[in-house]
């Protein structure tokens, strides 16, 4: 089974971006495959803040075409996302309002067929039921159960948590023992 990174990169390979159980303003998990020069210009500009696309999310639930989005973009967000090869895109919104999550994919050459639509969704919604946290799980074994639900490896999750590899194991172990799943499939909530 291929995880769920692994479908985003395959389905937007230009760049993705999502936000999982968004409360407060805040995603309690969120990852990025943009290219790093539009990452470093939206989070300097705090673009999240001024763009059409995530106001679009927040109000509403489904997916949408970039290019159908009828809201004001004073900011001229999505004409410079273009100078980064984001030249379409989708936007897909799914839980309550009180836990939103956002998942936005990018092309360079052409619209998303409805069908890579559907595929996202079906993408964003599994993404918005593995990171859901675990009430019973300290934060720091939730978060490594979140990472491994999504197919983050281990290095890398470790990088993102700030810890060494080793330790992150250590927690994501701990995460399935206290879950009480010996496999990783079991901890992570993926049948």
């Amino acid at each position: 089974m291929t995880t769920l990174l692994q479908q985003l990169k395959e389905l937007a390979p230009e760049g993705f971006g999502f936000g999982a159980h968004i409360r407060f303003a805040a995603p309690l998990y969120q990852r990025s495959a943009y290219p790093e020069a539009w990452r470093e210009l939206y989070g300097r500009q705090n673009y999240a803040l001024r763009d059409p696309m995530m106001f679009w999310a927040i109000a509403n639930s489904g997916a949408i075409r970039w290019s159908e989005i009828e809201m004001p973009d004073p900011f001229s967000v999505l004409e410079k996302a273009r100078a980064y090869g984001l030249n379409f895109g989708v936007v897909i919104s799914c839980g309550p309002i009180t836990s939103r999550t956002v998942l936005g994919l990018a092309s360079s050459l052409r619209e998303f067929t409805g069908d890579e639509m559907t595929w996202a969704t079906s993408i964003a919604l599994e993404i918005h039921r593995v990171t859901e946290p675990v009430a019973s799980l300290p934060p720091e074994l939730d978060a490594a159960r979140r990472a491994d639900a999504l197919g983050v490896s281990p290095s890398e999750a470790a990088a993102e948590m700030d810890i060494p590899p080793a330790a992150y194991l250590t927690r994501l172990a701990r995460a399935r023992d206290m879950a009480g799943a010996g496999s990783p499939a079991g901890a992570s909530g993926i049948p």
